[in-house]
């Protein structure tokens, strides 16, 4: 008997590689492919799939909250390009996980284990969902992040700050800017605590990358950063404790 998947991922390239390789699987049939969060939802529920082959970065909602919101819960494979998740921690009976670019001996093993699966329970999805809550508060050593059809692991200590914009996020290195297509809140929550701090709603920096304080009129602070252009940051009031703090000033 064959068993069905859906899979979810915005990067065409990459949805035709997986669809490929599974077709040489004769107990699995590709139903289609979800291009984002929302009709994720909508063709699981709609076509109730065995199997689903999950990105986490997605656009309009990530692959966690896919989870959240389906009423159908099929078998599910993470499909990422991070390497820093605790890939144990999602060894709950149908869940597997697969890193970006899936190699052929990899996947053998998720579909050999897939067929000896028993479709979870609810109780067993919760768990799971509890334990991505977990591992999405983890701090990361590379911050991969989307070039065209390229994804680009960026060394944190290589980050000299990251700025908000509208929809996006800027990431600043010495050689480089990048566009970060999540917010500066996840990127707070996932870079390392004891390296980036705020110092205004929209700028997080990394502190070991700050060269001098500069105080001007009104107590106002800016970062002088470690930049060839040594760019000035301003220092917000509100986080300026923080920074004191965080720098033992």
């Amino acid at each position: 008997m064959k068993m069905t998947a859906l899979i979810v991922e915005d990067e065409k390239f990459a949805a035709d590689r997986l669809v490929k390789m599974l077709q040489k699987y004769d107990n699995i049939q590709v139903l289609d492919v979800a291009v984002d969060g929302e009709e994720a939802v909508e063709k699981t529920d709609a076509l109730e799939p065995d199997i689903l082959f999950l990105d986490i970065q997605i656009p309009v909602f990530d692959g966690f909250e896919v989870l959240r919101r389906v009423a159908h819960l099929p078998y599910v494979v993470f499909v990422t390009a991070y390497d820093t998740y605790a890939i144990k921690a999602f060894d709950v009976n149908s869940v597997d996980y697969l890193l970006k670019p899936i190699q052929h001996e990899r996947l053998d093993k998720t579909v050999q284990r897939l067929v000896s699966l028993v479709r979870p329970e609810q109780k067993n999805i919760e768990k799971l969902l509890a334990m991505v809550a977990e591992k999405e508060a983890e701090t990361v050593e590379r911050l991969p992040i989307k070039v065209n059809d390229v994804i680009q692991f960026v060394p944190v200590e290589d980050i000299l700050w990251c700025s908000a914009d509208n929809k996006y996020v800027t990431v600043v290195t010495d050689k480089k800017e990048y566009l970060y297509d999540y917010s500066l809140k996840k990127l707070e929550e996932i870079l390392p605590q004891n390296r980036f701090i705020r110092i205004h709603r929209s700028t997080l920096v990394n502190i070991t990358r700050i060269l001098r304080l500069e105080r001007f009129f009104m107590g106002d602070y800016t970062a002088i950063m470690s930049d060839s252009k040594g760019t000035a940051l301003p220092v917000s009031k509100r986080y300026f404790k923080l920074l004191k703090d965080k720098l033992q000033m």
